[in-house]
């Protein structure tokens, strides 16, 4: 079975926790905790010898930025103690973690960072180009990823370790909807729709179905929608990443798989 971990869905809230408790622990120590609670969630999920894992890493900034400025501006830097001594450990920390997976024997692990990458990025590519005919689990919080969810795909919940359903999920209404969490706008809330001079729209969801024409947005009637819906296409829908990230994915996991290769053959001969 294949992991692919989304690292920072899977770690920062479990690390908050821990920190509210253990403020004044070791990077060695806090390390080997976020260690352990990883291979005992995957244990339990039913991770077992030359299974892969990859973790999947955000990068400070996002190609979004460039297709709207305002992607998740509405996540102000949080303060307080604990947040100023997560933010000064967690890259210390992930190195650690990261690094001591690579280190076991009885598992393949990979680790992938690209500049201008999120890890959603790199979980949707891998999961739809190189790992798209194997079985594999995606372990993020991040409901978007239910789009990538097939016969192959499975999606857990890393608080529980609880398989996702896809449920009513549609990705043509979370385009129109837009995201809260990642500060997208509802393309409703651009729109201006006016009908007999009394706006109907007041949520963006609301009143989805008065804008749609067999399932789909009647453009015709509502032209102003068409830029709004296509910049939250471009943000939201996985398949819509840039060429040249995906590329750069690609490119990465390839030399990581190699790597691998080299250390697991290396360990063999040792």
């Amino acid at each position: 079975m294949i992991y692919v971990i989304d690292y920072s869905s899977m770690v920062m809230g479990f690390l908050y926790g821990y920190m509210k408790k253990n403020s004044h622990r070791t990077t060695n120590t806090i390390s080997n905790v976020v260690y352990q609670m990883i291979s005992s969630k995957l244990s339990k999920f039913g991770c077992v010898e030359n299974d892969v894992v990859i973790f999947a890493i955000d990068s400070p900034n996002s190609w979004r930025e460039t297709v709207y400025p305002a992607y998740k501006r509405n996540r102000k830097d949080r303060t307080g103690d604990v947040h100023k001594a997560i933010k000064e450990i967690k890259v210390t920390v992930q190195k650690k973690v990261t690094e001591r997976f690579r280190r076991r024997k009885d598992l393949n692990s990979i680790y992938i960072e690209a500049r201008r990458t999120e890890a959603d990025d790199i979980v949707a590519v891998l999961c739809t180009e190189s790992l798209s005919d194997f079985d594999k689990v995606i372990i993020s919080a991040d409901k978007d990823f239910r789009q990538l969810i097939n016969d192959n795909t499975t999606l857990v919940d890393p608080t529980d370790m609880s398989v996702v359903p896809i449920g009513n999920y549609q990705l043509n209404n979370h385009i129109i909807d837009g995201d809260t969490t990642d500060n997208i706008p509802g393309i409703v809330f651009y729109a201006r729709i006016y009908e007999n001079d009394k706006k109907i729209f007041n949520t963006n969801d609301t009143n989805r179905h008065l804008i749609m024409k067999d399932g789909f947005i009647d453009f015709e009637q509502y032209p102003r929608m068409v830029p709004a819906y296509n910049r939250n296409k471009e943000l939201i829908d996985m398949s819509m990443i840039p060429e040249k990230i995906k590329r750069n994915i690609l490119n990465i996991y390839m030399y990581e798989l190699k790597s691998l290769n080299a250390i697991k053959n290396y360990q063999t001969v040792e």
